[in-house]
């Protein structure tokens, strides 16, 4: 078949704006037409078409050619805007209160924390920045529906600096579920101060399956 297009010249530049590397590009056939289409037949299952006619990628499944899905990417990254503030002994919430960039429709953030609704698993990325007083440092941690997610803490700590205390997880999580960010401070002195730095903590969610 004569006619011809580049797969993912098409893709990335409907999802992510530009053009890759052209050594990277997959060749594919097109048609003009669902007649067209339709008339080809015994392809290799897997096989893909591009449709001119209603601009739609098409994949051949042993008995005929359907519609073949390009899942969009489903991810969210938020962050710390506040003010400062201090923390205390115990776990308390770090105020995610802005969306630096999302995609895909299914998370929601409020109240400081991020709504996951759909099943799957995801890997998520989290920190929090803090500066110390004296000798201190800060345990942070996910929680799930309120729930602290086991081996999900990390620390750092330092004298008079700022610090981060960061991890990364991959969970199966399902829908409806509320992921929140917390810390908390740890001192030998109830005078030593722990602030959490504006624009400094942050946590990333991307759906991987």
């Amino acid at each position: 078949m004569k006619n011809t297009l580049y797969f993912a010249l098409i893709i990335s530049t409907a999802i992510w704006g530009q053009s890759p590397d052209p050594a990277s590009l997959i060749q594919v056939h097109t048609v003009n037409n669902a007649a067209e289409l339709a008339s080809i037949t015994g392809a290799n299952p897997g096989a893909l078409i591009y449709n001119l006619e209603d601009n739609k990628l098409y994949s051949f499944n042993t008995v005929g050619w359907e519609t073949a899905e390009i899942e969009t990417p489903k991810f969210i990254d938020v962050f710390d805007s506040n003010s400062n503030y201090n923390l205390g002994s115990s776990y308390q919430i770090i105020q995610l209160n802005a969306t630096r960039t999302s995609s895909g429709g299914i998370f929601n953030l409020a109240n400081n924390a991020v709504t996951i609704n759909e099943d799957g698993f995801y890997e998520l990325h989290y920190g929090v920045a803090a500066k110390t007083n004296q000798w201190t440092y800060i345990d942070v941690a996910l929680f799930m529906d309120g729930t602290m997610i086991p081996a999900s803490e990390t620390y750092s700590g330092s004298w008079y600096k700022k610090v981060t205390a960061s991890k990364t997880m991959i969970l199966q999580i399902s829908s409806g579920t509320v992921i929140s960010l917390r810390a908390r401070k740890q001192t030998a002195s109830t005078n030593d101060t722990v602030t959490v730095l504006d624009d400094g903590s942050y946590l990333v969610i991307k759906k991987i399956k």
